[in-house]
């Protein structure tokens, strides 16, 4: 599994969507300063966040364009 942290201590509300089941909204959870979920980490896949409404894309190494003209990063488990 692989744990992504995304550091927004003012947010109120932090959701995360990723490739792995088509984009599907998840809620991060708020430890301390940060927001985190968990997932799987057996294969590569695309996420973004929506913070407060509206849509963020976090330094990453791997990043690309998505067919709406907004980023996606990339989390890929090979080395």
């Amino acid at each position: 599994a692989v744990t992504l942290l995304l550091r927004r201590p003012h947010a109120s509300r932090v959701m995360l969507a990723t490739s792995l089941d088509g984009f599907v909204w998840h809620p991060a959870d708020r430890v301390s300063a940060n927001w985190q979920v968990t997932l799987p980490a057996d294969r590569r896949f695309r996420y973004f966040y929506q913070v407060d409404g509206k849509i963020v894309v976090p330094d990453c190494p791997l990043k690309e364009r998505d067919d709406f003209g907004f980023g996606n990063c990339i989390f890929d488990p090979r080395p």
